[in-house]
């Protein structure tokens, strides 16, 4: 299921440099858009902004990787180590994965990104204009919520299994 959003040049007075095979800036659309509470406004990034947005997803990874690894190992232990009888939850090599990011302000103020990744693997030809929604896919897909005002991530949910 995809929703319709259109891209967008984001307006800021020095141009977002995003590396465009991995990025896509969409804009939020109060009609169609359910990541949000409807009484955001959209926002826009700057360069500056995006060093930060990458911190807080590899270490909102990390602390995700670090927690599911824990089942995973103990999944292989009641397994007797067979690997392929046993579903590893965790994210790997992020640098595999394209990023959607929906950018806005909340009513305090507080810049908010939604990011939305999936693995490079799966084909979603207009990814740069409609979010990329799957049932399934285990880690393939992932979003989570930014606060990048108050540097907090939130709202981290990662696909069921495959």
């Amino acid at each position: 299921m995809q929703a319709n959003h259109t891209s967008t040049a984001v307006q800021n007075k020095v141009p977002l440099k995003l590396d465009t095979s991995k990025y896509a800036i969409l804009r939020f659309d109060t009609s169609e858009n359910y990541y949000f509470d409807k009484k955001v406004k959209q926002d826009s990034l700057s360069n500056e902004d995006m060093p930060e947005v990458e911190h807080l997803l590899d270490s909102a990874i990390t602390d995700y990787n670090k927690i599911e690894g824990r089942y995973y190992e103990q999944s292989l232990r009641e397994n007797h180590s067979i690997p392929a009888a046993v579903y590893d939850p965790r994210i790997k090599d992020i640098s595999n994965y394209k990023r959607q990011l929906i950018v806005v302000k909340n009513l305090s103020g507080e810049k908010i990104i939604w990011v939305n990744c999936f693995n490079d693997y799966i084909s979603h030809p207009n990814w740069r204009k409609y979010i990329v929604s799957e049932r399934g896919g285990g880690t393939w897909f992932f979003n989570l919520k930014i606060n990048l005002t108050s540097r907090r991530v939130y709202d981290f949910t990662v696909n069921g299994p495959i």
